[in-house]
């Protein structure tokens, strides 16, 4: 029966730099990711682009992009952004996915290098490298981005128009919803125009823009700022 040595990681291990989030870092830089499905590789060709560190001149096959879209450094100890995951795949395709705790956690062993050997064993020897506690995993099929796109912009849209704290003022519904109208006559310089034509229709105050709103009321000076303009503001405002 053979038997291989196995030691723990090296302290003298070299420390990574890792841009994942540090719940799924570890000292060498390994993660844990879980796809349902293949990869398909284009075939190996002798002018592909290789690394310039690896000894065995592998070429590079870019899979994909990693995004963490809910981290940041105020979740990062809550947890929150674990729920999301995204890998674009190409240009045209992205893969939703989470991070789960391992049920059990995973050691990586690798051949230990012969300067690390002892005299006693004589032969190979193994080492672990790391230990894996967390790992991404994407069980859905892949979804055209500009679906995802186009479902998001009009879940904004649907908020923007119900929901939204400016939501029970008046005004063009395609305002409330995307600020696109009031982007689209400002750029053709009838920006003027068109405020004064709804402050015509829908009153002293209208809703232009999904956080934005017109007032055609002195009195406005208020309700916004809490004093009145003095003279010379008031010239201002008025050129």
């Amino acid at each position: 029966m053979p038997s291989i040595p196995l030691h723990l990681p090296s302290t003298t291990q070299i420390q990574q730099t890792n841009p994942l989030p540090t719940l799924l870092r570890t000292p060498s830089g390994l993660s844990l990711l879980e796809i349902q499905g293949t990869i398909h590789t284009p075939p190996l060709q002798s002018e592909a682009r290789t690394t310039a560190s690896s000894q065995d001149n592998s070429p590079i096959t870019p899979v994909g992009r990693l995004v963490f879209p809910n981290f940041s450094e105020a979740t990062s100890e809550t947890g929150v952004w674990t729920k999301t995951v995204y890998l674009y795949v190409g240009l045209h395709q992205r893969l939703t996915g989470e991070v789960k705790k391992l049920a059990k956690p995973l050691a990586v062993i690798r051949r230990r290098a012969e300067d690390s050997r002892t005299e006693e064993a004589g032969g190979d020897e193994l080492e672990i490298v790391d230990v894996v506690y967390y790992k991404m995993i994407f069980s859905s099929r892949p979804e055209p981005i500009c679906l995802a796109l186009s479902v998001q912009a009009i879940g904004i849209a649907i908020y923007n128009v119900y929901f939204h704290p400016l939501s029970n003022y008046p005004g063009p519904i395609l305002a409330a919803a995307t600020p696109i109208p009031f982007a689209y006559h400002v750029f053709n310089g009838r920006g003027v125009d068109w405020l004064q034509y709804l402050h015509e229709r829908y009153g002293k105050v209208v809703h232009v823009r999904p956080n934005e709103l017109s007032y055609a009321d002195p009195t406005a000076w208020l309700e916004i700022f809490f004093e009145p303009p003095s003279a010379s503001q008031a010239l201002v405002d008025t050129v």
